[in-house]
């Protein structure tokens, strides 16, 4: 058999489309093929083989106005995230500032409770009231009635008698205003 035909009966079973080049034996699996004759075809005509072509590099395009927008919007979610997380450490600092501050005027109000309920205790008012003014405790039999001389009358004013048309403007403009000092 010519060397030719040789390497074509053994390029059925053996891959080369990638063999080993550069001398690298790792990929070149006929160097351990102990038949005599497809090791001597190979060793005789190594530049028969066949070589895999060399891939050009691949040529990385543009990038995409999607995968921009992605980036953009990876960016600015990752921004607004860190954003909030400010923002709650913020309120969070502010939030138990408040709630310790809140709980020292609860212990003031019940501090200034006691010391009030301890000046204004009620039997000592009604005592001091009986002994160093005068003063007796009202019974029912010591009721006193007032009448006066003339009975209580009520007056309903006309509201429409006394506006004029301007001041029936000036009273919505007023209206407008304050509307827009709640929405403000």
């Amino acid at each position: 058999m010519d060397h030719r035909e040789v390497l074509e009966e053994y390029s059925k079973y053996v891959d080369t489309d990638h063999p080993a080049t550069g001398g690298n034996v790792a990929y070149d699996l006929s160097r351990f093929d102990n038949r005599a004759r497809v090791r001597a075809a190979v060793q005789a005509a190594p530049e028969e083989r066949r070589v895999a072509p060399q891939r050009e590099p691949v040529q990385r395009g543009k990038l995409s106005l999607s995968v921009l927008f992605m980036y953009a919007l990876i960016a600015g979610l990752a921004a607004l995230l860190i954003s909030n997380y400010m923002t709650l450490t913020i309120l969070t600092d502010d939030f138990t500032e408040l709630a310790g501050e809140l709980e020292d005027l609860k212990n003031e109000e019940i501090i200034l409770q006691k010391q009030f309920d301890q000046r204004y205790i009620l039997s000592d008012i009604e005592t001091y009231a009986v002994n160093n003014l005068g003063m007796v405790k009202l019974e029912s039999n010591m009721m006193e009635y007032i009448e006066l001389s003339s009975p209580d009358t009520i007056t309903v004013i006309d509201p429409g008698e006394n506006y004029a048309i301007s001041d029936f403007f000036t009273g919505i403009w007023n209206q407008i205003k304050e509307f827009l000092e709640f929405l403000a």
